[in-house]
């Protein structure tokens, strides 16, 4: 009994397993030809031959990778079970055609230490790429690979040439080292020759000559190679065929990446209809609003503008000035005599806790902000001041007289330094260099004159000039001239760089640098502003055209935008880019006396010979305040002091409007609103709802009303 128990044991030992996977299009029928040999040459009894069928898969599924993995994910399965099943004393895989694929994906998806033992591996008519990774697997869980080429097989071309992550290892062999293990075979037939005659007859005799050897036996591999001579037409195939996957890829991705562009093209066409649209309700509710607070109903006002915040919370600017004006109605102002006539000019100090006042009184007055309070006076013996400001520390002031003399003071002790230039001249302005060393002034003969401050001495003169700045680096001044150029000098040598800067078709008014020194904008009496490249000297956008002489120009913080004042008082702000006017405060009137950007270019102040004062929203482009109404003493100089603007006006009073509600962004305007009982849980009333089709049909949605400060 013991001697039979061992003989079954012995034979349950030495028990194969064959597997065996079709190709697509086909039942697979050599496989059931292909059992039967084996049972006829090693016996049926010691070799279970299981052939895999996966059903008829269609050359359409063959392409979509998706299917493919799908099968290859079932036969894993199923590979693992079967494997699993006896303690097999040998295994082998054959696959044809897409068979390769599946068996050798499956087979490497396999975690490592799982992966089963195989004996041998048949490919015939492979759909594997030639680099398929067999380094993974030879030699750890594969002991043999026979990969047989059809030199014919025009089928697999086709597929290189079309079908993504394949290739066709079954005509020209896996590349890398071949030996007794890892062998290409070649044979000269097409796809199907390994299982069809001459005639297309299915045969059996290549697979009982070729693979049941190999079946049959466990040695090495002999070579077989019974291709013809390649010609050049096969050696041209070859080369497009082997790099024919970067084709593929973007032949397969060009409609979706073109789908892809075209949806974009959708979504952002959506997206600016619907900024378009909200841009528009922006400014509707915004008129909404202020037209209630004209009507004295600054309720309804706010609610308006909280709506509009919650709507269109990226047009701020439309609905932040009402929002203010409705919870800040006044603007507190605080007037100081110091003056005892027409004060013609204001400067604020580089950290703006301090102003200085130039007047026609003979005095130039140093202020404190808080309090707001006299601090020192620079005595001019009853000359004219026309001008003062501070250097760029702030511990000095330079002042200009009636006579051209400019004096430079200490701020602190009001001691008069140095005084500089003489009567022979007609000073009109001076400005310090950035390093506060030099100081340069312009001459109503046309002339500009620099200035070493420590010595005194005249560096350089620029005859023909009626302009001038600084770059920021201090090293370089362009000079505006009455010929309609501009050159840029070199501070040190007083030698042009480069050539003229374009003309304009009369004097050049202004001349300005951009923050980083790279830009210049240029204005002149014809009306038009230019922008320049500082560095090459070409020019950056088309002119901008005004109607009348350019008395002032400002680049934005963000040098996007420029900010620009005509003789009119008409302010505009530009797009430095497109060249197009983003907003405008045309007064078209004669009797603007003053008119200056501040806040960093946000609001603008304009004053009238009437003595009326107006802060104009830029963002907005809307009058958002008066801060005075008709007056005997029209405004005369203008300077920002912080979150507030001082004005100096003919009779020499000087003015203090604090503007720190006005300038308030959008989300601390809302807080403070909501902060209130009444916006928290109102709602528009039934009233305004009936009356007004906007609050119907978009504040009041199907579902009910809401509420402001949700």
């Amino acid at each position: 009994m013991a001697r039979r128990h061992s003989k079954r044991n012995t034979k349950r030992l030495e028990r194969r397993l064959i597997i065996t996977v079709h190709g697509i299009r086909t039942y697979g029928d050599w496989q059931e030809r292909l059992e039967q040999l084996v049972g006829n040459k090693i016996g049926s009894g010691s070799v279970q031959v299981l052939n895999y069928k996966y059903g008829y898969f269609s050359v359409l599924a063959f392409i979509i990778p998706l299917f493919r993995w799908l099968v290859v994910r079932r036969f894993r399965s199923d590979l693992i079970d079967w494997c699993g099943r006896e303690d097999w004393c040998r295994i082998d895989l054959i696959g044809h055609s897409f068979g390769t694929h599946v068996l050798a994906w499956a087979l490497h998806g396999i975690v490592e230490d799982e992966r089963p033992k195989i004996h041998t591996i048949v490919l015939a008519g492979s759909v594997l790429r030639g680099s398929f990774p067999w380094r993974d697997l030879v030699g750890s869980c594969v002991q043999r690979v026979v990969n047989d080429c059809g030199s014919r097989d025009t089928v697999l071309v086709v597929n290189q040439l079309v079908v993504l992550f394949t290739g066709m290892a079954g005509r020209a062999g896996f590349s890398g080292a071949t030996h007794g293990d890892f062998r290409n075979r070649f044979f000269v037939f097409g796809h199907s020759g390994y299982f069809l005659d001459a005639r297309g007859k299915p045969d059996d005799n290549w697979m009982n000559a070729f693979w049941m050897p190999i079946l049959a036996d466990d040695g090495p591999i002999a070579p077989i190679d019974r291709r013809p001579k390649p010609t050049l037409i096969d050696g041209v195939v070859q080369t497009l065929a082997n790099n024919a996957e970067p084709f593929k890829l973007i032949i397969y991705l060009a409609p979706v990446v073109l789908a892809g562009i075209w949806i974009f093209g959708l979504y952002q066409d959506a997206k600016t209809e619907s900024d378009r649209a909200r841009n528009a309700l922006a400014r509707i509710l915004s008129e909404r609003a202020w037209s209630a607070l004209g009507e004295g109903r600054s309720n309804l006002a706010t609610r308006y503008a909280l709506a509009g915040q919650r709507l269109a919370p990226t047009n701020a600017p439309h609905y932040r000035a009402p929002l203010s004006r409705t919870l800040f109605p006044d603007v507190p102002a605080e007037t100081i005599r110091g003056h005892s006539a027409k004060i013609f000019s204001i400067a604020v100090s580089p950290d703006g806790s301090r102003a200085v006042s130039a007047g026609a009184d003979g005095q130039a007055i140093l202020w404190s902000r808080h309090p707001l309070r006299k601090l020192k006076t620079f005595p001019h013996e009853k000359l004219l001041v026309l001008g003062a400001t501070f250097d760029p520390s702030g511990s000095f002031v330079l002042t200009i007289s009636a006579d051209g003399v400019v004096r430079f003071w200490h701020a602190q002790s009001g001691m008069l330094i140095r005084s500089i230039a003489g009567p022979e001249r007609d000073t009109k302005r001076a400005l310090f260099s950035p390093d506060g060393s030099h100081i340069l002034t312009e001459s109503s003969d046309n002339s500009v004159l620099i200035w070493d401050i420590l010595t005194g001495n005249l560096v350089l003169t620029v005859h023909g000039a009626t302009t001038a700045a600084f770059r920021p680096d201090g090293r370089t001044i362009a000079i505006g001239r009455n010929d309609g150029t501009v050159r840029l000098l070199n501070l040190q040598t007083g030698r042009a760089r480069g050539v003229p800067l374009g003309t304009h078709k009369d004097e050049v008014t202004v001349v300005v640098f951009g923050r980083d020194g790279k830009t210049l904008a240029t204005g002149s009496v014809d009306g038009v502003v230019r922008i320049w490249d500082a560095g090459t000297g070409e020019a950056l956008s088309q002119p901008l055209l005004h109607g009348n002489d350019v008395k002032s120009i400002a680049f934005s913080a963000d040098g996007l935008s420029l900010h620009v004042i005509d003789i009119k008082g008409n302010a505009y702000v530009w797009d430095a880019k497109s060249s197009r006017i983003r907003t405008a405060n045309p007064n078209w009137a004669d009797d603007v006396s003053i008119a200056e950007f501040g806040f960093q270019g946000r609001f603008a102040l304009v004053g009238r010979a009437s003595g009326r004062i107006t802060m104009w929203d830029a963002q907005a482009s809307r009058n958002v305040v008066d801060l005075r109404g008709e007056h005997p003493n029209p405004v005369t100089a203008v300077g920002f002091f912080g979150s507030a603007v001082a004005v100096g006006d003919r009779s020499g009073n000087l003015t203090i409007f604090d503007l720190h509600n006005l300038i308030l962004e959008i989300n601390d305007l809302v807080q403070q609103a909501c902060s209130q009982e009444i916006y928290k849980t109102a709602k528009f009333s039934w009233l305004e709802t009936a009356a007004d089709p906007l609050i119907r049909e978009i504040w009041q949605p199907s579902e009910g009303n809401r509420l402001f400060c949700e």
